[in-house]
């Protein structure tokens, strides 16, 4: 049986200063709970391990701001993870004696000038243990792309590009035996844009999309791996069609 304490506090704020206001939240968390059953107990043709892990202990404060007059949103967070558990560079499971920290924030900032949208979205994370913890300092996802009317009222067009960039970091490998991710240290993954283009059609309710994924393969080189081993998409176009069919 899994136990689990929790105290978890929210708090809001909303002030109008302006006509959409400004919204502010909090929360406060502290959790105790047992580790995972998979980490406690797993027998199979490759991997074994029957554990008597210690509770695990979060401590967890996080705020945020929503402004939506502005299409501005932000976030900061900071975790204290007492005895976390995690699969270790074998694939087996472990627990670190000791408190792993763990600071994030965000800011997502959306920008209209015209039939230009410019929507933005950097994520910065440190990990006090990063053979715990393994985390990007920065992350990026950004989407940038023209939004104009072709036929009023009928045909609406979007073109442009989803990009998503995080800095070197040892991403968790995949284990096929296990069926999950483990931490690896042989090779840094990152430092590179993935880039995919598109042109989004909406004809009254139906939606046509093409996209041509990984548009910018090769620059500044060929390094797509999302996982230790495991390499994303090479460049190819998709495209597809969504027409509900209902009558009002």
């Amino acid at each position: 049986m899994l136990f689990r304490s929790k105290l978890d506090a929210r708090a809001g704020l909303s002030l109008f200063p302006i006509k959409e206001g400004i919204h502010i939240n909090g929360r406060f968390l502290i959790e105790n709970r047992r580790a995972d059953w998979l980490s406690g107990s797993f027998y199979s043709n490759h991997y074994s391990w029957e554990n008597n892990f210690r509770n695990i202990t979060e401590t967890r404060i996080e705020g945020s701001a929503d402004v939506p007059a502005y299409a501005l949103k932000a976030y900061i967070g900071y975790s204290l993870l007492d005895n976390p558990t995690y699969y270790g560079i074998q694939g087996i499971a472990a627990q670190h004696n000791g408190v792993v920290s763990i600071l994030s924030a965000y800011i997502q900032k959306n920008f209209k000038i015209g039939f230009l949208n410019l929507n933005n979205r950097v994520l910065y994370q440190l990990s006090s243990n990063k053979e715990i913890i393994p985390l990007p300092t920065l992350s990026l996802n950004l989407k940038y792309f023209m939004e104009f009317m072709l036929v009023k009222n009928v045909l609406t067009a979007q073109m442009g590009a989803d990009v998503t960039f995080n800095t070197e970091y040892y991403a968790p490998a995949y284990s096929p035996a296990l069926g999950m991710f483990h931490n690896q240290n042989r090779r840094l993954i990152g430092n590179y844009p993935y880039i995919d283009a598109f042109i989004n059609l909406q004809w009254k309710r139906t939606s046509i999309f093409v996209k041509y994924i990984n548009a910018a393969q090769g620059w500044p080189d060929g390094d797509y791996f999302s996982a230790h081993h495991y390499i994303r998409p090479e460049k190819t176009i998709k495209f597809g069609i969504h027409w509900p069919f209902y009558v009002k």
